[in-house]
């Protein structure tokens, strides 16, 4: 798995989110679920409809969103919300493999922002990216394709 810095521009996002203990992340597959049946009440929606999930993690718990970019939001359909991602550096990896291993996917980004000084900077998201054309990988039970994205700042 290569890694690399990239930058994400200002992105407006509408999606759901969980929040829940580590020991609790077998729930965020039916979060996708419940999303995807979701999105065609999501009004504005720039580009292929890939799916942004971005995530605060916490020392004993995290929060999980899954969401669409969009142009604006005018009227916001019950039960979704609204997030800012600002636009930022981050430690950057594509991940093609077995859903059990994604972690030790983000032990590597870890490791790598370490040996080349940065730090992740804990103010802004950690966000995956799903692409529409990769969602048939995706909706498998053992198998994962997606963009990792860890946000950083120089020591």
């Amino acid at each position: 798995m290569e890694i690399n810095v990239a930058s994400l521009e200002d992105k407006l996002l509408v999606g759901i989110g969980w929040t829940g203990p580590y020991g609790r992340g077998s729930e965020i597959p039916r979060l996708f679920t419940k999303f995807q049946q979701m999105i065609p009440s999501i009004h504005h929606i720039n580009g292929d409809e890939c799916i942004y999930a971005p995530f605060h993690d916490r020392a004993t718990d995290f929060t999980y969103y899954c969401t669409v970019e969009v142009d604006r939001v005018e009227k916001l359909p019950p039960g979704l919300v609204e997030l800012s991602l600002p636009a930022g550096e981050y430690a950057h990896a594509l991940y093609e493999g077995l859903s059990t291993e994604v972690e030790q996917a983000y032990f590597a980004i870890f490791n790598w922002i370490k040996e080349n000084g940065y730090e992740k900077d804990y103010s802004r998201l950690s966000v995956e990216k799903y692409l529409s054309q990769d969602r048939e990988i995706n909706e498998t039970e053992d198998k994962r394709k997606l963009e990792l994205f860890v946000p950083i700042k120089l020591k």
